[in-house]
């Protein structure tokens, strides 16, 4: 169970990441702008899938159960991968 505990530590962690500058922003008139704008599907079906995804392979190898390696090769690796590849295609199609 404590392994579990320290999962839901680190997606703290990481949310915080996110959103803390985000809540302390310098710019309120910037941020205020762009929450005005709205979230694309494709955008929401991939927030949901990076969310969803890792449980899968969590609930299947316990990585509480000493097999970290196993949840990081196949639930976390392939959302990174995935963040990483729309962000370069995302940089071509700009530009």
């Amino acid at each position: 169970m404590a392994g579990f505990q320290e999962i839901l530590i680190v997606v703290a962690i990481i949310l915080g990441i996110f959103f803390i500058p985000r809540v302390i922003s310098k710019k309120p008139a910037l941020a205020a702008a762009k929450s005005k704008q709205k979230i694309s599907g494709k955008l929401r079906i991939a927030i949901a899938a990076t969310i969803i995804y890792p449980i899968f392979p969590a609930v299947y190898f316990q990585p509480w159960q000493q097999n970290l390696s196993a949840i990081a090769l196949t639930g976390i690796v392939p959302v990174l991968v995935g963040w990483l590849a729309a962000w370069v295609y995302d940089g071509f199609r700009k530009h």
